[in-house]
């Protein structure tokens, strides 16, 4: 499923490419949907999610939970753009992105913390 949608032509007509590693997504399918144990773990950086409001996986209904393990995350749905919003939407995603990082000092290396 993964791969038929990452390999269709449409994306590929934009001049920013992006790469799909498929033998790790093949691998891991099954825990693609998981989360890692990490209760009592949070990341306080700033966080950035960023989903089409189309996708099922990026769902407005659950970002209380994961602010519990990332208080500083903000959220972002793009208009029409499902699941690969950066192949759907790609100037919106960019937007986001760099907005994104101008705002933010990434500069030190993070850890989860207790």
């Amino acid at each position: 499923y993964i791969y038929s949608i990452v390999y269709q032509p449409f994306y590929f007509q934009y001049s920013i490419s992006w790469r799909f590693n498929m033998n790790v997504l093949r691998e891991n399918a099954i825990d693609t949907g998981s989360f890692p144990e990490i209760i009592g773990k949070t990341f306080d950086k700033p966080t950035m999610f960023i989903g089409g409001e189309r996708s099922h996986f990026l769902k407005k209904e659950d970002e209380a939970d994961t602010k519990r393990y990332f208080p500083s995350a903000e959220f972002h749905y793009v208009p029409g753009a499902g699941h690969l919003v950066h192949a759907d939407r790609p100037q919106e995603f960019i937007n986001i992105c760099v907005n994104f990082l101008s705002e933010s000092d990434n500069s030190e290396t993070v850890e989860l913390v207790d």
